[in-house]
């Protein structure tokens, strides 16, 4: 009995796209032959796969997309509000896995099973890249340098929010910790390094916006640096990791003032992290209302049979009322660059719009999105419908 494993996927794919293994066996003429294909996830069993041989010139070979399970076990790592130690853990933004691949066929007519032949470990991580990107996507221009978005690597911010940055790293890198440097009218004013005790992982999160790192409790810094890192004095600050293979790439955000409230929208983008973008110009709320009615007679008897009137009276009663929130969000001007970016968060899933620290979870109304260019367009902005993912219920008659 030989089983050999022919396709092996890279390490840390993106879950959402094909996860394909191919094999042979070398007894795949044995009468009523199948591959079996465990599925383990920290050392559990989750699936097993029955699969007859696919067949080809000359062999009959294994085609198995794991894909479909593995999203069941991979979900998304948000930094929400409350977090306070700089640094998770994105456990929940991939998974290890083991395959194994063992084969049945009938030996002296009794089915006989044969299970892990040959088997291997992998990586996959909650992205869900277009066919062009998956194409040409390779892990290793991620790992240990490269955080999980496309935004620029300069970014204008106000100095309120929050945010952060996805980090895989490769199998046998760990992580140093998190690099914060503060600038006033670009000279470096304070470092802080960040080093919350965690356990080994290869997938973490890095508080990135001002309200992020403000947040930060002092236990998590390395010695007793000024606090809190960002202040009205601070004109600019990078993040960046260090890991035991050196430094991350560094993410630089101006601080910028603005007349009006801007609201941050977060999403989870199509690398499995979540990015964020402040409309700045502009927010509109407007009410959509939904409504069953019903007739009913106006008359009202009382028990002595006195036909009682009044102005209270109803026949036309709205019996069932439920009312969809939406805010409109206008942006500043943007560039190119943004613009091509930006597009990534109408057909994201997971949208929340930051309110007063809190995150809200909200849906985008457009089904289409235009991507402008400086050189053909000039100036221009972007302009969004939000809806609040829960509608309310006003009172039922």
């Amino acid at each position: 009995m030989a089983i050999t494993i022919i396709n092996t996927p890279s390490n840390f794919v993106p879950v959402n796209n094909n996860v394909i293994w191919t094999g042979s066996s070398t007894n795949d003429a044995q009468p009523q032959f199948k591959y079996l294909v465990d599925i383990f996830i920290n050392a559990v069993q989750v699936y097993r796969y029955k699969i007859k041989a696919e067949p080809t010139t000359g062999n009959d070979l294994l085609v198995v997309d794991v894909s479909k399970i593995l999203r069941n076990y991979v979900s998304q790592n948000l930094y929400i509000e409350t977090f306070t130690q700089g640094i998770i853990d994105g456990n929940e933004s991939f998974t290890e896995y083991e395959i194994q691949i063992g084969e049945e066929y009938e030996v002296a007519g009794v089915l006989t099973q044969f299970p892990n032949l040959a088997n291997a470990t992998s990586y996959v991580f909650n992205g869900a890249l277009s066919y062009t990107d998956f194409v040409d996507f390779n892990p290793s221009t991620y790992l240990d340098s490269k955080f999980l978005t496309d935004a620029p690597r300069t970014q204008s911010t106000i100095l309120a929010g929050g945010g952060a940055l996805h980090l895989m790293l490769d199998v046998g890198t760990t992580l140093t910790n998190l690099t914060i440097k503060t600038y006033q009218s670009g000279v470096l004013f304070q470092t802080y390094q960040v080093t919350t005790a965690l356990v080994a992982t290869n997938y973490y999160v890095f508080a990135s916006g001002v309200d992020s790192i403000n947040d930060i409790a002092p236990a998590n810094y390395v010695g007793a640096p000024l606090l809190p890192p960002i202040t009205s004095l601070i004109t600019s600050y990078t993040v960046e990791a260090t890991l035991s293979t050196g430094t991350t790439e560094v993410f630089t955000y101006n601080i910028v003032d603005t007349c009006n409230e801007p609201i941050r929208v977060h999403w989870l983008n199509r690398l499995g992290g979540y990015d964020y973008f402040d409309f700045e110009l502009s927010s509109k709320d407007r009410y959509e209302v939904q409504r069953q009615q019903m007739k009913q007679v106006p008359d009202v008897v009382t028990v002595p049979g006195v036909v009682r009137y009044s102005k209270r009276d109803r026949q036309n009663l709205d019996y069932w009322v439920k009312e969809k929130r939406i805010t409109k969000l206008t942006s500043n001007w943007i560039t190119g660059e943004q613009s091509e970016w930006l597009k990534d968060m109408l057909s994201s899933q997971d949208i929340y719009l930051e309110i007063d620290g809190a995150y809200n979870a909200v849906n985008i109304q457009q089904s289409s999105y235009d991507v402008k260019y400086e050189d053909r367009d000039e100036l221009f902005n972007l302009e969004i419908d939000f809806s609040y993912a829960i509608d309310s219920d006003r009172q039922q008659f």
